[in-house]
């Protein structure tokens, strides 16, 4: 409606109480936080599904045959252990699923800026003022984060999204 693209992350929320308030208290953190380094949160709602569309929704096949997310689930999310799951899970039993609507950003991961095309993992060569403007404002991030009284608890490369022609990180989850 408003003509503008987002980013939307879905967690499937675990049974358990516990952990569920953890993931909900994470949100609420994530809709606090206003700083360049931080990927802008907008809104996040919960919405139940059948268990038998679980996998499309969580991973939805692209047009290109691999998976479209660009956002990896939160470690605690991904690990779909039989807490989460449920022992007795079948196909006409429904969970929820937390949705959160985040800026998009155009601009690649780090893990893609680090791995080139073709040959993952094996750069040759970077740009050493690039990293370093690239690490330095990582760790602005993270040190707003921190004075926030939060702890990020899943950096990583595929986590972080560079603009090398601005310079400009931010922490996608």
């Amino acid at each position: 409606l408003d003509g503008i693209d987002y980013a939307v992350k879905k967690v499937l929320l675990p049974r358990g109480e516990k952990d569920r308030d953890r993931v909900l208290r994470e949100v609420k953190s994530l809709a606090q936080l206003e700083h360049i380094n931080i990927v802008r949160y907008y809104n996040a709602w919960i919405e139940e599904t059948c268990a038998a569309h679980l996998e499309y929704m969580l991973n939805p096949p692209s047009p290109t045959g691999g998976s479209s997310s660009h956002f990896s689930l939160t470690s605690l999310a991904s690990e779909m252990t039989s807490s989460w799951a449920g022992a007795s899970e079948n196909a006409n039993s429904t969970r929820e699923v937390l949705f959160i609507q985040m800026k998009l950003y155009a601009q690649e991961t780090l893990q893609q800026y680090l791995a080139p095309e073709g040959d993952p993992g094996k750069r040759t060569s970077v740009n050493v003022e690039e990293v370093m403007e690239i690490l330095l404002q990582i760790l602005a991030g993270l040190a707003y984060v921190h004075k926030e009284g939060l702890i990020h608890r899943d950096l990583k490369p595929a986590s972080e999204c560079t603009n090398v022609d601005s310079l400009a990180a931010s922490h996608l989850d």
